[in-house]
């Protein structure tokens, strides 16, 4: 009986599959275009009367989807799962 290397176990093949998945997922992104958009979607919505709330979920199961949502005062006015993004904001808020 000759030994085979089973195909799926191999560490080798493992370890690329694993390297090639993670290069494609990072995305090179600027810390201070994030912080400049963000700041434009809060500028945004105030112009409007709104304030752009920012979700501070880090991790776990929740339904907060981890974006942006509008207030006037005490009431959701858009994205009450947290659902826009700053470009969502700002587009929501010029019209």
């Amino acid at each position: 009986m000759v030994w085979r290397r089973d195909w799926r176990r191999d560490p080798e093949r493992i370890a690329r599959r694993l390297l090639s998945n993670f290069e494609e997922q990072i995305v090179p992104t600027n810390n201070s275009d994030s912080r400049s958009l963000d700041s434009k979607a809060r500028r945004a919505a105030a112009r409007a009367g709104l304030m752009a709330q920012k979700s501070r979920l880090r991790c776990g199961p929740s339904n907060d989807l981890g974006g942006y949502r509008l207030v006037d005062r005490n009431r959701i006015v858009a994205g009450e799962r947290f659902d826009l993004t700053a470009g969502d904001v700002i587009e929501y808020c010029s019209d």
